[in-house]
Protein backbone atom coordinates (compact mmCIF):
# COMPACT_ATOMS: atom_id res chain seq x y z
CA UNK A 1 0.00 0.00 0.00
CA UNK A 2 1.13 3.81 -0.21
CA UNK A 3 2.94 4.78 2.43
CA UNK A 4 4.17 8.18 4.06
CA UNK A 5 7.19 8.76 1.63
CA UNK A 6 6.85 5.72 -0.48
CA UNK A 7 5.41 7.15 -3.62
CA UNK A 8 8.45 9.40 -4.31
CA UNK A 9 11.95 9.06 -2.74
CA UNK A 10 14.17 12.57 -1.61
CA UNK A 11 17.76 12.66 -1.31
CA UNK A 12 19.63 12.00 1.57
CA UNK A 13 18.64 14.71 3.39
CA UNK A 14 14.94 15.19 3.18
CA UNK A 15 11.89 16.22 4.79
CA UNK A 16 8.03 15.34 4.71
CA UNK A 17 6.20 16.83 1.89
CA UNK A 18 2.44 16.45 -0.21
CA UNK A 19 2.58 14.78 -3.44
CA UNK A 20 -1.07 13.61 -5.60
CA UNK A 21 -1.31 11.21 -8.23
CA UNK A 22 -4.21 11.60 -10.42
CA UNK A 23 -6.38 9.04 -11.48
CA UNK A 24 -9.11 9.84 -13.84
CA UNK A 25 -10.95 12.70 -12.48
CA UNK A 26 -9.89 11.87 -8.67
CA UNK A 27 -7.07 13.59 -7.35
CA UNK A 28 -5.73 11.49 -4.30
CA UNK A 29 -3.23 13.06 -1.97
CA UNK A 30 -0.02 11.67 -0.39
CA UNK A 31 3.00 12.12 0.84
CA UNK A 32 6.75 12.12 -0.33
CA UNK A 33 10.22 12.96 0.58
CA UNK A 34 11.44 16.06 -0.86
CA UNK A 35 14.77 16.69 -1.28
CA UNK A 36 16.80 19.76 -0.30
CA UNK A 37 19.98 21.60 -1.38
CA UNK A 38 22.10 18.96 0.33
CA UNK A 39 23.11 16.93 -2.81
CA UNK A 40 21.45 19.48 -5.45
CA UNK A 41 22.18 22.69 -5.22
CA UNK A 42 18.80 23.81 -4.68
CA UNK A 43 17.84 25.88 -1.10
CA UNK A 44 15.81 24.21 1.72
CA UNK A 45 12.39 24.72 0.62
CA UNK A 46 12.55 24.47 -3.37
CA UNK A 47 10.79 22.23 -5.50
CA UNK A 48 12.75 19.76 -7.53
CA UNK A 49 13.64 21.49 -10.69
CA UNK A 50 11.53 20.35 -13.68
CA UNK A 51 12.47 21.00 -17.06
CA UNK A 52 9.95 21.16 -20.31
CA UNK A 53 7.42 23.86 -18.97
CA UNK A 54 5.87 25.44 -21.52
CA UNK A 55 4.92 29.23 -21.79
CA UNK A 56 2.26 28.84 -19.30
CA UNK A 57 3.88 27.36 -17.01
CA UNK A 58 2.01 23.92 -17.48
CA UNK A 59 4.26 20.70 -17.80
CA UNK A 60 5.12 18.95 -21.00
CA UNK A 61 5.39 15.05 -20.18
CA UNK A 62 8.37 13.96 -22.54
CA UNK A 63 9.08 10.57 -23.13
CA UNK A 64 12.04 10.75 -26.16
CA UNK A 65 15.22 10.38 -24.45
CA UNK A 66 14.02 7.22 -22.54
CA UNK A 67 12.73 5.43 -25.16
CA UNK A 68 16.14 6.12 -27.10
CA UNK A 69 17.99 4.45 -23.85
CA UNK A 70 15.37 1.46 -24.16
CA UNK A 71 15.51 0.88 -27.61
CA UNK A 72 12.82 3.17 -29.31
CA UNK A 73 10.29 0.72 -26.85
CA UNK A 74 8.28 1.95 -24.59
CA UNK A 75 5.78 -0.64 -24.31
CA UNK A 76 7.56 -3.97 -22.88
CA UNK A 77 8.71 -4.25 -19.34
CA UNK A 78 12.83 -2.06 -18.87
CA UNK A 79 15.21 -2.49 -16.16
CA UNK A 80 18.08 -0.27 -17.28
CA UNK A 81 21.44 0.81 -15.47
CA UNK A 82 21.76 2.05 -12.29
CA UNK A 83 19.45 4.81 -12.35
CA UNK A 84 17.73 4.07 -15.20
CA UNK A 85 14.00 2.92 -15.54
CA UNK A 86 13.35 0.11 -13.70
CA UNK A 87 16.26 -0.20 -11.72
CA UNK A 88 16.59 -0.45 -7.66
CA UNK A 89 16.51 3.09 -5.51
CA UNK A 90 16.21 4.00 -2.22
CA UNK A 91 16.26 7.91 -3.25
CA UNK A 92 14.94 9.91 -6.01
CA UNK A 93 18.41 11.85 -6.53
CA UNK A 94 19.45 8.36 -7.10
CA UNK A 95 17.08 8.49 -10.76
CA UNK A 96 17.95 9.65 -13.62
CA UNK A 97 14.48 11.53 -13.90
CA UNK A 98 14.04 12.35 -10.26
CA UNK A 99 11.76 9.87 -9.18
CA UNK A 100 12.26 6.85 -7.02
CA UNK A 101 8.65 4.94 -6.37
CA UNK A 102 7.37 1.85 -4.95
CA UNK A 103 7.45 -1.24 -7.28
CA UNK A 104 6.24 -5.27 -6.91
CA UNK A 105 9.48 -6.04 -5.03
CA UNK A 106 10.85 -3.02 -3.91
CA UNK A 107 11.17 1.15 -4.96
CA UNK A 108 12.04 1.31 -9.00
CA UNK A 109 13.37 4.10 -10.72
CA UNK A 110 10.47 5.63 -12.95
CA UNK A 111 10.39 7.88 -16.30
CA UNK A 112 7.47 10.60 -17.31
CA UNK A 113 5.45 9.77 -19.29
CA UNK A 114 2.76 11.23 -22.71
CA UNK A 115 0.59 8.28 -22.82
CA UNK A 116 1.51 5.18 -22.57
CA UNK A 117 3.77 3.47 -20.41
CA UNK A 118 5.46 -0.52 -20.70
CA UNK A 119 3.61 -3.14 -19.03
CA UNK A 120 2.93 -3.42 -15.66
CA UNK A 121 2.96 0.69 -15.23
CA UNK A 122 0.30 3.52 -15.43
CA UNK A 123 0.34 6.91 -16.49
CA UNK A 124 -0.02 9.15 -12.90
CA UNK A 125 -0.58 12.45 -12.95
CA UNK A 126 2.18 13.68 -9.94
CA UNK A 127 1.67 16.98 -7.86
CA UNK A 128 5.44 18.08 -8.16
CA UNK A 129 6.43 20.74 -5.09
CA UNK A 130 5.20 23.62 -7.50
CA UNK A 131 1.71 24.07 -8.68
CA UNK A 132 1.81 21.80 -11.89
CA UNK A 133 1.42 18.19 -12.57
CA UNK A 134 3.99 15.70 -13.78
CA UNK A 135 2.99 12.88 -15.72
CA UNK A 136 5.36 9.16 -14.80
CA UNK A 137 5.11 5.70 -15.25
CA UNK A 138 3.72 4.35 -11.75
CA UNK A 139 4.26 0.91 -11.35
CA UNK A 140 0.43 -1.05 -11.21
CA UNK A 141 0.64 -2.66 -7.59
CA UNK A 142 -1.77 -5.08 -6.61
CA UNK A 143 -3.02 -4.78 -2.80
CA UNK A 144 -5.61 -7.03 -2.21
CA UNK A 145 -6.15 -7.68 1.39
CA UNK A 146 -3.09 -5.20 2.14
CA UNK A 147 -4.23 -3.37 5.58
CA UNK A 148 -5.43 -0.06 5.08
CA UNK A 149 -7.21 2.91 6.74
CA UNK A 150 -8.34 4.73 3.52
CA UNK A 151 -8.90 4.16 0.19
CA UNK A 152 -6.07 6.37 -0.74
CA UNK A 153 -3.86 3.79 0.05
CA UNK A 154 -5.34 1.40 -1.71
CA UNK A 155 -4.10 1.80 -5.91
CA UNK A 156 -7.28 1.26 -8.04
CA UNK A 157 -9.12 -0.28 -5.49
CA UNK A 158 -10.86 0.97 -2.13
CA UNK A 159 -10.66 0.25 2.00
CA UNK A 160 -13.28 -2.22 3.02
CA UNK A 161 -14.11 -3.95 5.93
CA UNK A 162 -13.53 -7.53 5.78
CA UNK A 163 -14.20 -10.28 8.67
CA UNK A 164 -11.39 -8.39 11.98
CA UNK A 165 -9.93 -5.17 10.48
CA UNK A 166 -10.07 -3.02 6.78
CA UNK A 167 -7.93 -4.45 3.47
CA UNK A 168 -7.48 -3.39 0.47
CA UNK A 169 -9.84 -4.68 -2.14
CA UNK A 170 -9.96 -4.71 -6.29
CA UNK A 171 -12.97 -4.04 -8.25
CA UNK A 172 -14.27 -6.47 -10.77
CA UNK A 173 -17.29 -7.73 -13.06
CA UNK A 174 -17.38 -11.76 -12.33
CA UNK A 175 -14.53 -14.19 -10.19
CA UNK A 176 -12.58 -14.17 -13.40
CA UNK A 177 -11.09 -10.73 -13.08
CA UNK A 178 -9.75 -11.59 -9.64
CA UNK A 179 -6.74 -13.77 -8.47
CA UNK A 180 -6.95 -17.25 -7.27
CA UNK A 181 -8.37 -17.73 -3.96
CA UNK A 182 -10.64 -14.87 -4.45
CA UNK A 183 -14.09 -14.19 -5.23
CA UNK A 184 -15.97 -11.50 -6.67
CA UNK A 185 -18.51 -10.05 -4.60
CA UNK A 186 -21.12 -7.97 -5.51
CA UNK A 187 -22.88 -5.45 -4.07
CA UNK A 188 -25.41 -2.67 -4.53
CA UNK A 189 -24.34 -3.72 -7.89
CA UNK A 190 -20.35 -2.96 -7.45
CA UNK A 191 -18.02 -6.12 -7.31
CA UNK A 192 -15.18 -6.63 -5.38
CA UNK A 193 -12.48 -8.91 -5.19
CA UNK A 194 -12.45 -10.61 -1.58
CA UNK A 195 -11.26 -13.66 0.06
CA UNK A 196 -12.68 -16.58 -0.50
CA UNK A 197 -12.11 -17.60 2.96
CA UNK A 198 -13.61 -14.41 4.15
CA UNK A 199 -10.48 -13.35 6.24
CA UNK A 200 -7.43 -11.82 4.56
CA UNK A 201 -5.22 -13.61 7.48
CA UNK A 202 -6.03 -16.59 6.94
CA UNK A 203 -4.78 -18.51 3.70
CA UNK A 204 -2.49 -21.23 2.57
CA UNK A 205 0.73 -20.44 4.12
CA UNK A 206 -1.09 -20.47 7.61
CA UNK A 207 -2.77 -23.51 7.41
CA UNK A 208 -3.17 -24.40 11.55
CA UNK A 209 -2.13 -21.03 12.64
CA UNK A 210 -4.26 -19.80 15.85
CA UNK A 211 -5.16 -16.38 16.81
CA UNK A 212 -7.55 -14.98 19.79
CA UNK A 213 -11.62 -15.20 19.17
CA UNK A 214 -14.06 -14.07 21.40
CA UNK A 215 -17.93 -14.19 21.62
CA UNK A 216 -19.96 -11.61 23.37
CA UNK A 217 -23.39 -10.82 24.57
CA UNK A 218 -25.19 -8.65 27.53
CA UNK A 219 -23.33 -10.51 30.13
CA UNK A 220 -19.67 -9.82 28.76
CA UNK A 221 -17.18 -11.33 26.36
CA UNK A 222 -15.34 -14.64 26.65
CA UNK A 223 -12.01 -15.36 25.07
CA UNK A 224 -10.83 -18.38 23.18
CA UNK A 225 -8.68 -19.70 20.35
CA UNK A 226 -9.63 -20.40 16.92
CA UNK A 227 -7.53 -22.08 14.15
CA UNK A 228 -7.12 -21.22 10.32
CA UNK A 229 -8.45 -23.95 7.78
CA UNK A 230 -7.84 -22.00 4.46
CA UNK A 231 -10.82 -23.99 2.51
CA UNK A 232 -13.07 -21.94 4.92
CA UNK A 233 -11.23 -19.07 7.27
CA UNK A 234 -11.48 -19.08 10.90
CA UNK A 235 -12.40 -21.82 12.48
CA UNK A 236 -13.12 -23.37 15.40
CA UNK A 237 -13.61 -20.39 18.46
CA UNK A 238 -13.32 -22.19 21.27
CA UNK A 239 -14.65 -19.25 23.26
CA UNK A 240 -17.69 -20.00 25.69
CA UNK A 241 -21.26 -17.96 25.54
CA UNK A 242 -20.64 -15.57 28.09
CA UNK A 243 -23.82 -15.43 30.85
CA UNK A 244 -25.14 -14.32 34.19
CA UNK A 245 -23.16 -15.49 36.91
CA UNK A 246 -24.23 -18.61 39.05
CA UNK A 247 -22.94 -20.28 41.71
CA UNK A 248 -20.75 -23.31 40.43
CA UNK A 249 -17.32 -22.80 40.86
CA UNK A 250 -17.04 -21.05 37.10
CA UNK A 251 -16.56 -17.68 35.75
CA UNK A 252 -19.53 -17.30 33.15
CA UNK A 253 -19.44 -13.97 32.90
CA UNK A 254 -15.71 -14.10 31.36
CA UNK A 255 -14.68 -11.38 34.07
CA UNK A 256 -12.00 -12.78 35.56
CA UNK A 257 -13.82 -13.69 38.85
CA UNK A 258 -15.40 -16.89 40.17
CA UNK A 259 -19.12 -16.54 41.50
CA UNK A 260 -18.34 -12.94 42.71
CA UNK A 261 -21.89 -12.21 42.74
CA UNK A 262 -22.12 -14.79 45.72
CA UNK A 263 -19.44 -14.29 47.99
CA UNK A 264 -18.30 -11.16 50.00
CA UNK A 265 -14.88 -8.70 49.50
CA UNK A 266 -12.73 -11.50 51.45
CA UNK A 267 -14.04 -14.36 49.00
CA UNK A 268 -16.56 -15.66 51.38
CA UNK A 269 -19.81 -17.47 50.23
CA UNK A 270 -22.26 -15.75 52.33
CA UNK A 271 -25.29 -15.91 50.96
CA UNK A 272 -28.70 -17.66 52.11
CA UNK A 273 -28.99 -20.14 49.12
CA UNK A 274 -24.72 -20.83 48.98
CA UNK A 275 -23.45 -20.42 52.60
CA UNK A 276 -20.04 -21.22 52.98
CA UNK A 277 -20.14 -22.97 49.96
CA UNK A 278 -22.42 -23.26 46.38
CA UNK A 279 -25.67 -24.55 46.69
CA UNK A 280 -25.52 -25.13 50.52
CA UNK A 281 -29.06 -23.91 51.17
CA UNK A 282 -30.05 -22.55 54.48
CA UNK A 283 -33.99 -23.48 53.69
CA UNK A 284 -33.17 -27.13 54.28
CA UNK A 285 -31.98 -29.30 56.88
CA UNK A 286 -33.42 -27.22 60.22
CA UNK A 287 -36.98 -28.96 61.06
CA UNK A 288 -39.35 -27.15 62.65
CA UNK A 289 -36.93 -24.05 62.30
CA UNK A 290 -39.40 -20.93 61.85
CA UNK A 291 -36.59 -18.64 60.03
CA UNK A 292 -32.61 -19.56 59.19
CA UNK A 293 -29.76 -17.56 58.30
CA UNK A 294 -26.33 -17.37 57.01
CA UNK A 295 -24.17 -16.82 59.78
CA UNK A 296 -20.36 -15.53 58.91
CA UNK A 297 -19.25 -14.96 62.47
CA UNK A 298 -16.81 -17.42 62.92
CA UNK A 299 -14.02 -18.59 61.00
CA UNK A 300 -16.29 -20.60 58.89
CA UNK A 301 -20.25 -19.61 57.70
CA UNK A 302 -22.98 -21.92 59.03
CA UNK A 303 -26.57 -21.86 58.33
CA UNK A 304 -28.13 -21.41 62.14
CA UNK A 305 -32.00 -21.33 63.31
CA UNK A 306 -33.18 -18.03 64.18
CA UNK A 307 -36.57 -19.10 64.99
CA UNK A 308 -38.88 -22.38 65.68
CA UNK A 309 -42.50 -22.90 64.66
CA UNK A 310 -45.20 -22.16 67.60
CA UNK A 311 -44.79 -25.32 69.80
CA UNK A 312 -40.99 -25.81 69.25
CA UNK A 313 -38.70 -24.31 71.25
CA UNK A 314 -34.81 -23.98 70.28
CA UNK A 315 -32.27 -26.50 71.28
CA UNK A 316 -29.30 -25.14 70.24
CA UNK A 317 -28.50 -23.16 67.21
CA UNK A 318 -29.14 -26.13 64.57
CA UNK A 319 -32.39 -27.82 66.80
CA UNK A 320 -36.05 -27.24 67.23
CA UNK A 321 -37.46 -29.36 69.43
CA UNK A 322 -41.43 -30.00 71.06
CA UNK A 323 -41.76 -27.40 73.61
CA UNK A 324 -41.29 -29.14 77.17
CA UNK A 325 -39.12 -31.60 74.99
CA UNK A 326 -36.84 -31.74 78.33
CA UNK A 327 -39.86 -32.65 80.04
CA UNK A 328 -39.00 -35.37 82.77
CA UNK A 329 -35.52 -35.77 81.50
CA UNK A 330 -32.97 -36.84 83.74
CA UNK A 331 -31.53 -34.00 84.60
CA UNK A 332 -28.53 -32.67 88.27
CA UNK A 333 -29.15 -28.86 87.61
CA UNK A 334 -31.92 -26.32 86.28
CA UNK A 335 -29.44 -25.46 83.37
CA UNK A 336 -30.05 -28.87 81.71
CA UNK A 337 -34.00 -28.23 81.33
CA UNK A 338 -34.79 -26.43 78.30
CA UNK A 339 -37.20 -24.09 78.47
CA UNK A 340 -38.47 -20.26 80.79
CA UNK A 341 -37.59 -21.13 84.16
CA UNK A 342 -37.95 -24.95 83.59
CA UNK A 343 -36.71 -26.66 87.10
CA UNK A 344 -34.97 -30.16 87.86
CA UNK A 345 -37.31 -31.85 90.27
CA UNK A 346 -37.33 -34.41 92.43
CA UNK A 347 -39.55 -36.86 92.44
CA UNK A 348 -39.94 -41.12 93.69
CA UNK A 349 -37.78 -41.87 90.77
CA UNK A 350 -35.03 -39.48 90.91
CA UNK A 351 -34.14 -36.44 89.40
CA UNK A 352 -35.77 -34.91 86.42
CA UNK A 353 -37.01 -31.79 84.03
CA UNK A 354 -39.84 -30.46 84.99
CA UNK A 355 -41.74 -27.24 83.30
CA UNK A 356 -42.59 -23.98 84.10
CA UNK A 357 -46.51 -23.68 84.37
CA UNK A 358 -49.33 -21.48 85.57
CA UNK A 359 -52.09 -24.15 85.47
CA UNK A 360 -52.95 -26.99 84.33
CA UNK A 361 -53.61 -26.35 80.72
CA UNK A 362 -49.96 -25.16 80.15
CA UNK A 363 -48.76 -29.00 80.62
CA UNK A 364 -48.94 -31.83 78.72
CA UNK A 365 -51.24 -34.40 78.73
CA UNK A 366 -50.77 -36.75 81.64
CA UNK A 367 -49.25 -34.05 83.86
CA UNK A 368 -50.76 -31.38 86.35
CA UNK A 369 -49.10 -27.54 87.32
CA UNK A 370 -48.54 -29.52 90.50
CA UNK A 371 -45.34 -29.11 91.34
CA UNK A 372 -42.84 -26.53 92.67
CA UNK A 373 -39.17 -25.45 92.24
CA UNK A 374 -37.03 -22.23 92.61
CA UNK A 375 -40.25 -20.50 93.36
CA UNK A 376 -42.18 -21.47 90.32
CA UNK A 377 -45.09 -23.96 89.63
CA UNK A 378 -43.76 -26.93 87.40
CA UNK A 379 -45.10 -29.53 84.91
CA UNK A 380 -45.40 -33.08 86.69
CA UNK A 381 -46.85 -36.29 85.90
CA UNK A 382 -50.41 -37.19 87.27
CA UNK A 383 -48.48 -40.57 88.61
CA UNK A 384 -46.04 -39.09 90.20
CA UNK A 385 -43.19 -40.40 88.36
CA UNK A 386 -41.59 -39.40 85.32
CA UNK A 387 -40.59 -43.19 84.78
CA UNK A 388 -44.83 -44.37 84.16
CA UNK A 389 -46.82 -42.17 82.62
CA UNK A 390 -49.60 -42.22 79.66
CA UNK A 391 -47.21 -43.30 77.37
CA UNK A 392 -45.88 -46.56 79.01
CA UNK A 393 -48.81 -47.86 81.17
CA UNK A 394 -48.92 -51.60 81.44
CA UNK A 395 -45.19 -51.49 81.28
CA UNK A 396 -43.15 -53.77 84.01
CA UNK A 397 -40.12 -53.43 86.22
CA UNK A 398 -38.05 -55.28 88.33
CA UNK A 399 -38.41 -54.05 91.68
CA UNK A 400 -36.86 -54.97 95.46
CA UNK A 401 -38.88 -55.62 98.90
CA UNK A 402 -36.19 -55.84 101.88
CA UNK A 403 -37.20 -57.91 104.65
CA UNK A 404 -35.83 -56.58 108.08
CA UNK A 405 -35.27 -58.43 110.93
CA UNK A 406 -36.89 -57.89 114.24
CA UNK A 407 -33.44 -59.31 116.10
CA UNK A 408 -30.69 -57.02 115.89
CA UNK A 409 -28.51 -60.27 115.80
CA UNK A 410 -30.49 -61.59 112.00
CA UNK A 411 -29.46 -59.73 109.06
CA UNK A 412 -31.45 -57.87 106.66
CA UNK A 413 -32.21 -59.21 103.12
CA UNK A 414 -33.98 -58.28 99.72
CA UNK A 415 -35.74 -59.98 97.64
CA UNK A 416 -36.27 -59.49 93.74
CA UNK A 417 -39.92 -58.73 92.04
CA UNK A 418 -42.04 -56.95 89.29
CA UNK A 419 -43.93 -53.81 89.43
CA UNK A 420 -46.33 -52.60 86.76
CA UNK A 421 -47.21 -49.26 85.27
CA UNK A 422 -50.99 -48.36 86.16
CA UNK A 423 -53.08 -45.52 85.98
CA UNK A 424 -51.90 -44.52 89.45
CA UNK A 425 -48.16 -45.01 88.90
CA UNK A 426 -45.91 -47.88 89.88
CA UNK A 427 -47.50 -50.98 91.44
CA UNK A 428 -46.75 -52.63 94.35
CA UNK A 429 -43.79 -54.93 94.08
CA UNK A 430 -45.21 -58.09 93.03
CA UNK A 431 -42.62 -60.66 95.10
CA UNK A 432 -42.73 -64.02 93.32
CA UNK A 433 -44.81 -67.11 95.62
CA UNK A 434 -42.33 -68.97 98.03
CA UNK A 435 -40.66 -72.35 96.85
CA UNK A 436 -38.98 -74.69 97.57
CA UNK A 437 -35.52 -73.61 97.38
CA UNK A 438 -34.25 -72.87 100.77
CA UNK A 439 -34.91 -69.32 100.17
CA UNK A 440 -37.67 -66.79 101.64
CA UNK A 441 -38.81 -65.70 97.94
CA UNK A 442 -41.79 -63.93 98.96
CA UNK A 443 -39.75 -62.09 101.86
CA UNK A 444 -41.78 -62.63 104.81
CA UNK A 445 -38.97 -63.31 107.34
CA UNK A 446 -39.60 -67.32 106.90
CA UNK A 447 -38.45 -69.88 104.66
CA UNK A 448 -39.96 -72.39 102.82
CA UNK A 449 -42.57 -72.38 104.91
CA UNK A 450 -45.21 -74.06 102.67
CA UNK A 451 -43.12 -77.29 102.76
CA UNK A 452 -42.71 -77.51 106.67
CA UNK A 453 -45.15 -79.10 109.76
CA UNK A 454 -45.49 -77.03 112.71
CA UNK A 455 -42.33 -78.51 113.83
CA UNK A 456 -40.14 -77.13 110.99
CA UNK A 457 -40.09 -80.75 109.35
CA UNK A 458 -40.16 -80.85 105.48
CA UNK A 459 -42.79 -83.64 105.51
CA UNK A 460 -45.08 -83.37 101.76
CA UNK A 461 -44.34 -86.38 99.87
CA UNK A 462 -42.18 -84.50 96.86
CA UNK A 463 -40.08 -82.70 99.85
CA UNK A 464 -39.60 -85.85 102.70
CA UNK A 465 -37.17 -84.41 105.06
CA UNK A 466 -35.52 -82.02 102.30
CA UNK A 467 -36.62 -79.96 99.12
CA UNK A 468 -37.04 -81.89 96.38
CA UNK A 469 -36.81 -85.24 98.37
CA UNK A 470 -39.77 -87.34 96.54
CA UNK A 471 -40.80 -90.38 97.78
CA UNK A 472 -42.27 -91.07 94.65
CA UNK A 473 -39.25 -91.76 93.35
CA UNK A 474 -39.35 -95.31 95.28
CA UNK A 475 -41.72 -96.93 93.78
CA UNK A 476 -42.30 -99.22 90.85
CA UNK A 477 -43.81 -98.01 87.45
CA UNK A 478 -46.38 -101.07 87.94
CA UNK A 479 -46.21 -101.24 92.17
CA UNK A 480 -50.15 -100.39 93.53
CA UNK A 481 -49.32 -98.51 96.52
CA UNK A 482 -48.99 -95.03 97.72
CA UNK A 483 -45.64 -93.12 98.80
CA UNK A 484 -46.22 -90.92 102.35
CA UNK A 485 -43.71 -88.95 104.81
CA UNK A 486 -43.59 -90.13 107.68
CA UNK A 487 -42.29 -87.52 110.22
CA UNK A 488 -43.95 -90.13 113.76
CA UNK A 489 -40.41 -90.88 114.58
CA UNK A 490 -39.24 -87.13 114.47
CA UNK A 491 -37.61 -87.13 111.50
CA UNK A 492 -39.35 -87.54 108.08
CA UNK A 493 -39.07 -90.75 106.13
CA UNK A 494 -40.51 -92.12 103.07
CA UNK A 495 -42.87 -95.42 103.64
Amino acid sequence: MFEAGNLLRGETTHRLTRVSILTGMTLITLTFNACTAVDNGIEDGMAVPIEGLDASGAQVPETASWEAREGGDSTGPVTGAEGDFGSPCTENSECESGYCVDGPEGPVCTKTCAEACPEGYQCKGVQDLGSDLVFICVPILTRLCEPCLDDSQCVDGSCQAIDEGSYCVSSCNDTTDCPAGYLCAVQDSEGTCVPETGSCTCFSGFNGGQRTCWTASGAGECFGIETCDPSVGWTGCSALEPSDESCDYLDEDCDGLVDEDFKDDEGIYNTYLNCGACNVSCAFGFPNAAATTCDTSGPQPQCQVVACLPGYEQLNAYQCIPEGGSLCQPCEADDACLGENAACITNDDGSFCGQACAADSDCPDGYGCNGEANGTSQCVPLTGSCTCNTLNQGLSRACIETWTPSAPDEVAYACPGTETCQDGGWSVCDLPDEACDGVDDDCDGAVDEAFKNDEGLYDGVEHCGGCNVSCLALLDEEAHAVATCNTSQGFPTCD
